[in-house]
C-alpha cells in the first residue's frame, strides 16, 4: 500500500515510465506489422516487436510487485 508521498511519487514513476513503454512497444508492433504487411520486412521484424511485449508485460509485473 501506499503509505507516504515518497511511495506516491515513486508509484506515480513507475505508472508513467510504464505507460511510457506501453506506447512506445504498442508503436513498434504497428509498425512492424504494417510493414510487414507491405512486404518490407520479413516475420523475424514482427517477432522482435512481440518480444517487445513481452518486456512490456515483464516491466508491468515488477511495477505491480513493486508497488504492492
Amino acid at each position: 500500500m501506499i503509505r507516504n508521498t515518497k511511495n506516491l511519487i515513486e508509484f506515480w514513476l513507475l505508472c508513467g515510465f510504464t505507460i511510457a513503454v506501453s506506447i512506445i512497444v504498442a508503436l513498434a508492433i504497428t509498425n512492424a506489422l504494417w510493414a510487414y504487411i507491405n512486404e518490407k520486412l520479413s516475420i523475424l521484424g514482427v517477432a522482435v516487436a512481440t518480444i517487445g511485449l513481452a518486456v512490456e508485460i515483464l516491466t508491468l509485473k515488477f511495477v505491480l510487485w513493486i508497488t504492492r
